[in-house]
């Protein structure tokens, strides 16, 4: 073995004590305790009763957006995202959703579908001048005549001004409700718009979605918790109503990777993608590629994975939570680790606008593991140690591969991969919280985080 490269368990006295999967074991015994601690099952009945009334409330905004405006009508709500998929730690406080929309039902003729930036997972929408899609969400008159496009006569639709449009829609219906006090009851409690909801309301300029804050109020305590709810406004790529079948087949052949899925599934969202080729060069208001979106697959998948998988998610994203979270968070479980411990690397680590070393990442991770995994034993700390492998080898490689599109570094921003010092610090923090975890369980786990690897301890 290389004498720099090493991953060897010991136990407190130093001596290699790990025979085939006896220490593993030992180790994951550890891990699924502490997967149970992370789990909220003392409130089930109260967490049913607020997954049941965010979905309520939602939908409350969305008829009420319809009256408003008949072309935003919704036609589904899809629960996405770690409560839908199992995955969700502590309280139910964040619920993602996927609103249908039914806008192009009476412009299936007149709408088009393409990739003229070449981007993978992206395309453009365009519409013909006789279709009867409100101005309000197409593109600017100077972007209509772009060089080397085909039939200057559609017009594209502009994904920004979609998702203004929407949110505008969205914010006046919350307001309306809020200032009604309507309310959601639930035999365990009741749930409400915050107050002033129209300045807890969020839309980001390169995100498709709008955020807002509700809040539960429990029967019994009478105690009150906030509630961040994201709803991404959507178009189905296969429909009844929208021919994207003919026109956009290669357009998602050669976009989308073989993972041997039904992939009729699959959404426009109104994601601005800086690397999109049409519109300002720098302005994202003026970028015109809407982006594929596969959340509903990967909310099943994960739904569907086995319960080992699963854990080992659950366990990742608890050590990959922010310093003052983890701390406190590991301390209630009986850790009690300190800050300097880790302080070094967090400064340099933590930066929520980079968005380094995202859930998002992890998921990604999580699916690449689960479709090559051939442990049938799904032993909890062989998973995760070749997880964390996996995340060191891409952070050698500067790439992350999209489990469902083809070509996508999700390590990418503007098409050049983060730099290896924002991210060398992401992996460090987490294998350093992965090895306290380990220390508590009775065992010390030394790795060499510049080469580190797995080997079998036999």
């Amino acid at each position: 073995m290389d004498s720099n490269v090493y991953t060897i368990l010991y136990n407190r006295k130093g001596q290699h004590e790990i025979q085939e999967n006896g220490g593993f074991q030992l180790l994951s015994t550890y891990l699924d305790d502490l997967e149970k601690r992370l789990l909220r099952t003392d409130c089930r009945q109260e967490d049913e009763d607020i997954r049941e009334a965010v979905k309520e409330m939602a939908w409350n905004i969305l008829r009420g957006i319809k009256e408003v405006d008949p072309y935003f009508a919704v036609s589904k709500l899809e629960s996405v995202g770690s409560i839908a998929e199992g995955t969700k730690l502590g309280k139910p406080d964040e619920f993602d959703f996927v609103a249908l929309m039914q806008c192009f039902d009476e412009s299936k003729y007149s709408v088009k579908v393409i990739n003229e930036c070449g981007n993978s997972g992206t395309a453009h929408i365009r519409c013909s001048t006789s279709s009867n899609l409100p101005v309000e969400i197409l593109a600017d008159d100077e972007e209509e005549h772009l060089p080397n496009i085909e039939n200057s006569s559609l017009r594209y639709v502009s994904p920004v001004k979609f998702r203004i449009r929407f949110w505008n829609l969205f914010t006046s219906v919350a307001v309306h409700i809020s200032k009604n006090k309507q309310r959601i009851s639930k035999p365990m409690g009741y749930l409400t718009l915050v107050e002033e909801v129209a300045q807890h309301l969020d839309m980001f300029v390169k995100g498709p979605n709008v955020e807002i804050e509700m809040i539960w109020t429990s029967a019994s305590s009478g105690e009150r918790h906030g509630i961040c709810v994201d709803v991404t406004p959507a178009l189905k790529v296969f429909s009844d109503s929208i021919p994207f079948v003919g026109i956009n087949y290669h357009l998602l052949e050669n976009a989308l990777v073989n993972t041997g899925k039904d992939f009729k599934d699959i959404f426009l969202i109104p994601a601005v993608n800086m690397d999109c080729k049409l519109g300002g060069h720098s302005d994202p208001f003026k970028k015109l590629c809407w982006r594929l979106s596969l959340s509903t697959i990967e909310t099943e998948m994960i739904r569907s994975m086995d319960s080992a998988h699963k854990k080992c998610f659950r366990i990742l994203k608890f050590l990959k939570s922010n310093q003052r979270d983890a701390l406190d968070n590991m301390k209630q479980l009986g850790l009690n680790i300190t800050a300097d411990r880790f302080s070094s690397v967090v400064i340099r680590m933590y930066h929520d606008e980079t968005h380094v070393l995202t859930t998002y990442m992890l998921k990604a991770v999580l699916l690449h593991h689960n479709l090559r995994c051939i442990d049938e034993s799904k032993n909890i700390a062989k998973c995760m140690m070749e997880m964390l492998s996996f995340l060191n080898d891409c952070i050698d490689k500067r790439l992350l591969t999209s489990y469902f599109l083809k070509d996508k570094n999700l390590w990418s921003q503007g098409g050049s991969a983060l730099p290896v010092f924002l991210l060398k610090p992401s992996i460090e923090r987490l294998l350093g919280m992965f090895t306290e975890v380990i220390v508590k369980s009775k065992y010390l786990f030394k790795t060499s985080v510049t080469n580190f690897k797995i080997y079998s301890l036999t």
